[in-house]
């Protein structure tokens, strides 16, 4: 379902897509006569920008503008940091990456960055002071040696675990192999 913010204007596109999972050639999605192949936006868009006088630009300075008019120390969700979670997530075919901390007291993301790896994490440590560092007691974490090498190194004193969400996969996954075994 798209929904078009279009000022005092709004529209809703509702429409059962077919998705075809393909073992060589992954997910395939069934093209749609309003949406050019492989675009997130309607073929109207631009219309509707031409409508509205506003083009794609536009709309991202005016939302970086907003982002600084909410938060503008963004650098204050660092601060309090007690329980926290770092993950990486792949999107586009998993090529692309991106690395997420989540403040676990919050329920926020307080950092993401594109990519992932040591070098990434080293990117956020150098964002964080020393009294941002010392406030965290707990890293909830998959298990990926990277980020635990890292976590070791930057904050050894704090207590290490992984996360829920991959602790019931790897379980799934185990009881789906004994499953198939039997």
């Amino acid at each position: 379902m798209e929904r078009l913010g279009l000022g005092w204007y709004a529209g809703c596109v509702d429409h059962q897509t077919h998705r075809i999972n393909c073992p060589e050639h992954e997910v395939y999605v069934v093209e749609v006569p309003w949406v050019y192949p492989g675009s997130r936006f309607t073929k109207h868009f631009s219309t509707t920008s031409y409508f509205m006088r506003v083009d794609w630009e536009t709309v991202g300075r005016c939302v970086n503008r907003t982002l600084h008019d909410l938060e503008p120390e963004r650098s204050r969700r660092l601060d309090r940091l007690v329980n926290i979670g770092i993950d990486k997530t792949s999107y586009k075919k998993g090529h692309t990456y991106i690395t997420v901390i989540v403040n676990h007291d919050t329920n926020t993301v307080v950092w993401a960055s594109e990519g992932h790896g040591k070098l990434l994490l080293k990117k956020l440590h150098k964002q964080l002071t020393l009294e941002q560092f010392s406030t965290i007691k707990i890293v909830a974490r998959d298990g990926a040696k990277w980020i635990t090498k890292c976590v070791n190194e930057s904050t050894p004193e704090c207590d290490r675990c992984v996360d829920s969400f991959h602790v019931v996969e790897w379980a799934m996954e185990a009881l789906d192999e004994v499953r198939r075994d039997v």
